[in-house]
């Protein structure tokens, strides 16, 4: 059996070897937000359970997680709270997660031109220069695309979906 198809993965180890804790700090904050938003969802139940006085499933879940809420002013200040520390984590995951898919395209633009400058006439006369123009255009952008919404968002959405069946 061929593990072909692994050597761009060892090609780049490198990279992602290097930038290790920016992607760890994207994947956590991507977690965090994740995590805000299900509390967010969950801690409406709470907002029932305390102007009814009534008892709700969501609302012993949030008792549950440990979070003890006893007055409405005391949710309004989580729920604000939730609100902005999710709209944080997603503003940072997002600009995390975009550099570093710029930065790795910016690296395989690189590569891609020190290997076309040693080159031959006769190879660039085998195909239509236009194909080569592609590789600096945006012919990469589906490789960022795989990196930061393929890669990043789902490795972030497993990872919450596990803590959730954990839960």
């Amino acid at each position: 059996m061929s593990l072909s198809f692994l050597k761009p993965v060892y090609q780049y180890s490198d990279y992602f070897r290097r930038n290790a804790s920016k992607l760890f700090l994207g994947l956590l904050m991507g977690i965090i937000k994740n995590a805000s938003a299900f509390l967010l969802s969950v801690s409406i139940g709470e907002f029932f359970n305390l102007y009814f006085h009534s008892s709700g499933s969501k609302g012993k879940l949030v008792n549950m997680l440990g979070l003890k809420l006893h007055h409405l002013n005391d949710f309004f200040i989580f729920f604000v709270f939730l609100i902005l520390l999710r709209s944080l984590m997603e503003l940072f995951e997002n600009y995390i997660i975009t550099v570093q898919g710029e930065k790795f395209v910016k690296t395989l633009r690189e590569k891609a031109f020190h290997t076309q400058m040693g080159w031959t006439e006769g190879q660039f006369k085998e195909k239509y220069f236009g194909k080569y123009l592609l590789r600096y255009s945006n012919d990469m952008k589906a490789i960022q695309n795989y990196l930061t919404k393929g890669l990043f968002g789902g490795l972030r959405d497993i990872i919450f979906l596990i803590m959730g069946f954990i839960l």
